[in-house]
This record gives structure tokens, sequence and C-alpha cells, in this order.
């Protein structure tokens, strides 16, 4: 409370008990009576059973409507997810590792691939789910008739362990230490071999760029070339010094961004696309996954938690810690009829559920075929093939191809539930 400085769980601020203010307390005083309080939530596992979890909210800055909705147990630690339109693959490691396939909206159990090696990275391409594993192989497998299989199996790397899987363009890029291999993604076959002396770790297609993240800076290829671009001194590790792990594009209105994670050293910096150099950096605790939501970046991190950093100030306006015992490997962003969802899964073998404050659009059937398209930007005008889609509550316009996508544009701006709107002195 900003009058009176007590604190109170996000989960109890309707509370009718808690909803008088004092505002004669001292602050200092508030504080140091309330800084002990855990606050307790009941979630379900996988069997059915209710499972009691502390979990603390600290909002830093504004309420978000954020609550954890189910957890899940599995036989190993999670270290990669993906999801299709209709089912979400949990990569499972440990003894035996095995690719779990949930339905998505239900989160019921569909089926389950048993691997021979660890997973590295797993990414969706079309309808084929490529999974790159520690064995210099990629596995392509298909969900059909609630029967998911290996159609593929891809060997073109060298030297190590896959570090990343993208999709760019019409082609697959992977990267292991010192290679890279390029994959023509319909018809499944090695494309080209890009020997290196580079260790690099990640990779993000960025325009007719594609941005190589490594352990002696950042290197660029061209996407249709494949040739290397000249790397400016800015970009190199005698510039920036740091090994980077992870990389996300960041576009506001005036500028493009890509965030680049330098795990180790517990520093994020904020590239600019156009000058291929460092904006900017910030502090950040040894992330290990992100994604953009709204206005928001969330992060999770070896330190069980999960954070929102907003992309404007580069601070942290939301902490999720609690719900997991251990380091949190990945997320995954879910679209659901009630709104988006983020699932993240960490090394204590579990899945956590978060619902979020945003919405998705509900698509209708539509004939608009003028104007641009609210997801990719590019023209609805088509000779009878093209498709489009209209959403029902804030009569935005789509290709119906695209209506499936999860990029920022995709996030519907209808009033929000009447629960955000409740008063302080209404009981919930």
């Amino acid at each position: 409370c900003t009058a009176c400085g007590f604190k109170c769980h996000f989960e109890c601020e309707y509370d009718i008990q808690s909803s008088s203010c004092h505002p004669t307390v001292g602050l200092a005083a508030a504080a140091a009576s309330s800084a002990n309080m855990t606050p307790l939530k009941l979630v379900e596992s996988s069997d059915g059973h209710q499972l009691r979890r502390s979990i603390s909210y600290n909002d830093l800055t504004r309420p978000l409507e954020r609550r954890m909705e189910q957890t899940f147990k599995f036989a190993g630690p999670i270290s990669a997810m993906a999801a299709s339109k209709r089912l979400i693959y949990i990569a499972v490691g440990g003894a035996s590792s095995s690719l779990q396939v949930l339905e998505k909206q239900s989160a019921k159990k569909m089926a389950e691939v048993s691997l021979d090696h660890s997973v590295s990275a797993l990414v969706m391409v079309d309808k084929t789910l490529w999974v790159g594993t520690s064995r210099e192989v990629i596995q392509c497998i298909e969900a059909k008739d609630n029967k998911v299989e290996t159609v593929r199996q891809l060997t073109g790397h060298k030297k190590g362990p896959m570090r990343a899987l993208q999709r760019i363009g019409k082609y697959v890029w992977s990267v292991s230490p010192q290679e890279i291999c390029v994959w023509n993604r319909k018809e499944f076959k090695l494309h080209k071999y890009i020997p290196s002396d580079t260790v690099y770790n990640c990779i993000l297609g960025c325009g007719d760029t594609v941005w190589c993240g490594s352990t002696v800076g950042m290197v660029f290829y061209d996407s249709q070339s494949f040739k290397k671009i000249k790397t400016p001194k800015e970009a190199t590790a005698t510039s920036i010094k740091f090994a980077i792990d992870k990389l996300v594009e960041i576009d506001t209105k005036d500028h493009q961004f890509v965030w680049a994670v330098h795990q180790t050293d517990n520093m994020i910096s904020v590239w600019d696309v156009q000058a291929k150099k460092v904006h900017r950096s910030f502090e950040a605790r040894r992330i290990n996954d992100l994604f953009r939501l709204g206005d928001l970046v969330w992060t999770c991190s070896s330190d069980n938690m999960i954070r929102c950093i907003d992309i404007g100030t580069l601070s942290v306006v939301r902490e999720f810690s609690g719900a997991h015992d251990d380091s949190i490997s990945c997320m995954c962003l879910i679209k659901s009829p009630e709104c988006l969802k983020v699932w993240s899964g960490s090394l204590d073998h579990a899945i956590c559920i978060w619902k979020t404050e945003f919405k998705t659009h509900d698509w209708i059937p539509s004939d608009v075929k003028s104007g641009t398209c609210c997801i990719c930007n590019k023209s609805l005008w088509g000779i009878g093939t093209v498709k489009t889609v209209k959403c029902k509550q804030c009569e935005m316009i789509a290709h119906l191809s695209c209506s499936d996508s999860l990029p920022v544009a995709a996030i519907c701006d209808r009033p929000s539930s009447p629960l955000s709107k409740l008063s302080p002195q209404t009981p919930r």
C-alpha cells in the first residue's frame, strides 16, 4: 500500500478483512511486520493430488494478473518445450530420455516417444517437430491420428552436440560447436554446411541477417547467400567481453533490437539491429530462456525465479518464486480460449502453468480483402485462395494462415475480465 506501507500477497489483496488502510503506521514498521509473510497456494499435480506450494509475488510497479494454475511432475528434469496448434512437446531427461506429448488445453497425456539421446533443442517447423540431440542427430517427429512417430533422422553435424535450432525463411538452421548446418525444411535435406573456428551457442534470424551468438561475441551471416558478413569491431569479444548464450528479437515503435543473454556473467546486452552494435546493457541473473509478451520480456533463471522485464525501462516489474525447487530451464507460450498461458519447466521435474492477463483473438471467417494483416503486416489482397479472419472482440483482420501465430500482434485488446476490475472492498 502506497499510503500505509503494509504489504500483502497479490492473491490476498481483495480480502475484506485486510481492506482497512491506516496511514498513520510508519512505513518502516509496516515493512518489518510483513516482511516474513509466506503465501500458500493449492495446485493440482498430474495424478490429481493437491500440492501445497509457497508462492511469493513481488509486484514492483503495477498489478498484473498472473496466477499459477497447475503443476505436473515427470520422471526426469525438463530440458525443452515446443508447441504446435493442438499439442505441446516436453523433453524429459534423466536416466531414460523421452519426449512427452500433451494436449494443450486439457494437459492430458497423448503419447510418449523414447529417445536414445538427451534433447538440446526443440522447434516446430510447419507440422513437424525438429528435435536436436546431444549426439549430432536431428529427429523429425510428426503427430498423426493420435500417434507420434519419427519420420526422419538427419545427420550432418560432425563437431559435437547441437546447441540450437531455428527456422529462418525456407530453411532450418542448426548450430553446434564450430559448425552450422542449413536444412531444406520441405525435403529434409542438408542444403549448406558451414564449418567455422568459432564456438556457437545460439542463433536468430533477423530480416536478411542471421545472428549467431558465440564465445567470441556476435557473428553475422547473410540468410540468402549463407556467407559471413564482416563483423563490426563493436560486435567482437574485444568489445563486449562476454560469451552469448541466448538471443531474442525485440521490436519497438521506433527501433529494432536484439537482446543477447550472457548467462555466466549475469547480464543482457541490447543490440541495435541496423548498427549491429551494443546499444546498452543491464544486469540479469543467469537466464536460461526468455520471450516477449506485450511490453514485457518473461525470463526464467537458475535461481528458480521467473521475472518480467519492461522493454522500455529495462527494469524488473514482476517476480515469481517458490513455484519450482530447482533451476527453471525453459518456458513455452500457449494460446487458450481464456487467455495466453505460460508453461515453465524445471530441473525439479515439474511443469507449472501460469495464467496471464493477455487475451487471445476470437477469430471468425471474414470477407475483407483490403488493408493489411494485423500479425504479419502484409497486404490482405489476394485472388480467390487467400482467406482472412476477423476478431469478434477487437475487429482486427488477419490472414487465416497467420491466425495461429504468437507474436506480440496476436494479443487481443478486448477489455480485461471482470475479476481484474474488482474494487479492494469487494470480497473475492
